[in-house]
């Protein structure tokens, strides 16, 4: 658990913490095709695209 006193997180931080969860577990067949902003997407939001066998998504990192 992480302690909220410790330390804040960005956006960014948490992105780059799911790119590297999803990366070191390949078990889990997913592949992560880059950062909105490693492809270049038009939004400030930041988040991830990955792909599943045959099927993209695209995971949204939003701070409330």
């Amino acid at each position: 658990m992480i302690d909220e006193d410790v330390e804040e997180f960005t956006e960014d931080d948490i992105v780059e913490m799911i790119q590297d969860a999803l990366t070191y577990d390949d078990s889990l067949g997913v592949r992560v095709q880059g950062t909105f902003d490693g492809l270049g997407y038009l939004t400030r939001n930041k988040g991830l695209q990955i792909k599943i066998g045959n099927q993209e998504f695209q995971i949204t990192i939003k701070e409330r």
